[in-house]
């Protein structure tokens, strides 16, 4: 679909034309799915997608901010608001760790979730080109049903993406052990197929 043709969309024609054209889906039944369709279009503009990445996220024992003030992402991995729960939980099962010592709690929350989140802005970029680039691709579809199929057999094989969505595993950690189970899952094809020659 030509993402510039949204710019030309100036009337209510326009925009009626190019759903029935690009999402007949959504179109059909005059647009019984979405009825304001056409309303919310002209009322909510689009915007610029951003990532937010700072450090630290706290102040001495004064303050410690988190959620999105201190990583919001693009919407790529649906992971924002479960970010911010397990933000909330972690900073909670700090200050009883360190026994409500403000200090030592944020420091510890700011050391262990910076980076994390970090990883989330990198894999919700990711799964962004995953998304537009890969999925069509029947390579890219056996080698997750593959990926699946190990994660069956053999317990500690995770997808990342069961790791993003079903774990508590910090989002920098999943993307490594989604590197070195690819580096494992590519070595170990190459071997097949030199055997195969």
């Amino acid at each position: 679909m030509p993402f510039s043709d949204l710019e030309k969309l100036q009337t209510e024609r326009d925009v009626v034309d190019f759903f029935q054209k690009y999402f007949p889906d959504v179109a059909a039944n005059n647009f019984a799915l979405m009825p304001t369709l056409v309303k919310d279009f002209f009322g909510n503009p689009t915007s610029s997608l951003l990532s937010i990445k700072c450090s630290p996220w706290h102040y001495k024992g004064s303050f410690v901010c988190l959620g999105d003030a201190m990583h919001a992402t693009v919407p790529f991995y649906g992971q924002g608001m479960n970010a911010g729960f397990e933000d909330a939980l972690r900073l909670q099962e700090l200050l009883q760790e360190h026994g409500h010592d403000r200090v030592k709690a944020f420091e510890k929350f700011s050391e262990e979730m910076v980076p994390s989140r970090e990883g989330l802005c990198e894999v919700s970029l990711d799964n962004y080109v995953e998304m537009r680039s890969k999925t069509a691709n029947p390579l890219f579809t056996i080698k997750k049903r593959i990926e699946w199929a190990l994660g069956d057999f053999i317990p500690s094989w995770i997808p990342l993406y069961t790791m993003v969505t079903f774990t508590r595993i910090p989002y920098h950690e999943a993307i490594q052990r989604a590197q070195k189970q690819d580096m494992i899952f590519f070595g170990t094809l190459s071997l097949f197929a030199a055997a195969a020659l």
